[in-house]
């Protein structure tokens, strides 16, 4: 595909992601004591929850709003929620990120079931993938391992961390498969408009 009919799948795709309907999540930093290491959880905020967490910083501080989070969330199980009841050392409230939906589809006992996961991707790497998914009308999980392997193995990464327990061990006896959903049905609706960006038959990538 010539460089110039790149340019211009990138620039539909960026005013796609800029009119998408997406909630917004923010990370939320908290400190593992078993491990002496940090932890990230995303999260997701109403609007009234995320102006008085804004608030709160600017009444206490970058570094110390977050020792005063009981006065946003009263209750305890609500809190406790946000990090696993680890402490919170940070929540950023200025750069969201956004959730996707994926499915694992598990082999058990010779039957698929599915579970629907989010996964957070930030804008490049939405952008990465949207473009693939635009090109190739076949791609997959499989595919993208060869198409562009940094970004298999980011979404790889992010999917068997939240089949890890707290204690980061991964015990899940099925073996599955990851569909991307979301990012397929975007990439469709962007070449029911613009056909001329879409492969015409196979679709290969270099063994490597």
């Amino acid at each position: 595909m010539e460089l110039n009919e790149n340019n211009e799948i990138e620039k539909v795709a960026k005013e796609f992601l800029a009119n998408k309907n997406r909630k917004a999540c923010y990370d939320v930093k908290a400190y593992n004591e078993s491990f002496c290491d940090e932890d990230c959880f995303v999260q997701e905020f109403d609007e009234d929850e995320l102006t008085a967490l804004k608030s709160l910083r600017e009444k206490y501080g970058k570094d110390d709003f977050c020792k005063h989070l009981e006065e946003v969330f009263t209750d305890e199980d609500e809190l406790y929620d946000l990090s696993c009841g680890e402490e919170i050392i940070d929540i950023d409230l200025d750069r969201p990120n956004y959730q996707y939906r994926f499915s694992r589809y598990d082999l058990v006992n010779g039957t698929l079931d599915r579970t629907e996961m989010k996964l957070v991707l930030n804008d490049n790497c939405y952008l990465s993938l949207l473009k693939l998914c635009i090109e190739d009308k076949g791609m997959n999980m499989n595919k993208l391992r060869f198409a562009d392997k940094s970004l298999y193995d980011l979404i790889s990464h992010y999917i068997y961390w939240a089949l890890c327990d707290e204690d980061r061990f991964y015990s899940m006896d099925w073996p599955f498969l990851i569909v991307m959903d979301e990012i397929m049905e975007d990439a469709d609706k962007i070449a029911k408009e613009h056909p001329e960006f879409r492969s015409i038959g196979y679709v290969g990538y270099y063994f490597f």
